[in-house]
């Protein structure tokens, strides 16, 4: 009895050609047979992609620097603030050394180039501890993994960082609130010289005709005295110059000294001498030659 066979499924080979080399042939055989070995594993996405970092301004895609913490902040303006005191200070002690009759303009040549020399002393010492602390960092990271070492490195290296690093404003990401920042600040450092030369112009005036009036009104058993401050004295010269440079400017400079002295308690009253009359006047007058202020405590 004849034996049956199951018949096998056959596959569809192309019809081979004749005039193809054996190569060609062979590849058209292998892309018959061949299954895709990657495949799309869920849903496929329609339209644009968007990326991780789509959402990110431009700001933090033009760079990876961080911008300036809130300590680093308060210590450069702790640094600052330090600076300017100990400017200050030697502003009114010139200033009160001086005499009345100093010249305004050479003082005011040496309080910019004053200001100049703080703000330069103020970014020395701000690299210096940044080098200081890159370097601890990096003796902290050499200790570690090579059991320590000692670098000493040249100036050169030194410079090379400092030009790395910038000019004196750290900036990090430059948004719309840093460039506020920095600007407020450029600005604060363009406005020192007239504000030390306010306060130097005070503290003269005070020193140089206020304090011994009190003393010796106070040690006689006085509750009240007066002084009178010539218009040609250097320092209240500078005030004349510092409140004509401001948006709603007057000349009625007794109204700063009496708000300047008010804080330490007095009740101050200015009176102003018109020599054409020879009255004291409650009001300034164009040829005022003398300020008088009568003080109560």
């Amino acid at each position: 009895m004849p034996t049956l066979r199951r018949a096998t499924p056959t596959r569809s080979i192309p019809p081979r050609d004749r005039s193809r080399r054996p190569r060609d042939r062979a590849l058209d055989l292998r892309r018959c047979y061949r299954m895709p070995i990657m495949a799309a594993i869920g849903p496929v996405p329609h339209g644009r992609v968007e990326l991780l970092s789509a959402n990110l301004g431009p700001a933090a895609a033009a760079t990876s620097m961080r911008g300036p913490s809130e300590s680093f902040q308060g210590w450069l303006t702790d640094l600052e603030r330090r600076h300017e005191e100990r400017l200050l200070q030697e502003a009114q002690r010139r200033f009160c050394h001086s005499g009345p009759h100093a010249s305004l303009n050479d003082f005011k040549k040496w309080l910019c180039a004053a200001s100049h020399l703080a703000d330069e002393a103020t970014v020395r010492e701000m690299r210096r501890a940044q080098l200081y602390t890159w370097l601890l960092c990096v003796r902290r990271v050499g200790t570690q993994k090579l059991g320590g070492f000692s670098v000493v490195l040249p100036f050169e290296v030194k410079d090379c960082i400092d030009s790395y690093l910038g000019g004196k404003y750290v900036w990090g990401p430059i948004t719309a609130a840093r460039a506020k920042v920095i600007a407020e600040c450029a600005q604060r450092q363009l406005k020192r010289s007239e504000g030390l030369l306010r306060q130097s112009a005070l503290a003269a005036l005070v020193a140089r005709y206020v304090h011994p009036a009190v003393m010796q009104a106070a040690e006689a058993g006085c509750v009240a005295c007066y002084t009178e401050i010539p218009t040609d004295d250097a320092a209240l010269q500078a005030l004349f110059e510092v409140v004509a440079s401001e948006p709603q400017h007057t000349k009625e400079v007794g109204a700063m000294l009496c708000a300047h002295l008010a804080t330490d308690g007095f009740q101050v009253e200015p009176k102003y001498h018109d020599p054409e009359y020879g009255l004291w006047r409650g009001f300034w007058v164009e040829k005022c030659n003398r300020l008088r202020l009568v003080l109560r405590w």
